[in-house]
């Protein structure tokens, strides 16, 4: 597909998806997602769009102040009204905890 696509503005998406006071909020991820968002998680396991934000909302506010970092992260129009979305999230370590990384796969039109 030849289309230009803004990668900054997807990378914006993602990342504001990480920060506590817009992953608890349902209106706020709603607003994020395309109405046939699927995200592919490192776990094989597929979110939709309702399950993404009823996980999300779950998870509540957060006291945790670091934010992941998005590295490797890369955007390609796959269709008309899709882009595949790939990075790799690092979470920093924390309380003693080690870091954490995950790979996500997304697409939404």
């Amino acid at each position: 597909m030849a289309h230009d696509i803004d990668i900054e503005l997807f990378r914006q998406l993602e990342q504001e998806l990480h920060r506590p006071d817009v992953r608890s909020s349902r209106e706020a991820v709603s607003a994020r997602l395309a109405y046939d968002f699927l995200e592919f998680g490192s776990s094989g396991r597929v979110y939709d769009k309702h399950l993404t934000i009823d996980s999300l909302a779950k998870e509540g506010l957060s006291d945790r102040v670091t934010l992941p970092e998005v590295r490797d992260f890369t955007a390609r129009m796959i269709a008309i009204d899709a882009v595949l979305v790939l990075y790799r999230s690092v979470r920093q370590a924390d309380g003693g905890l080690p870091e954490r990384q995950r790979c996500e796969v997304l697409s939404g039109g």
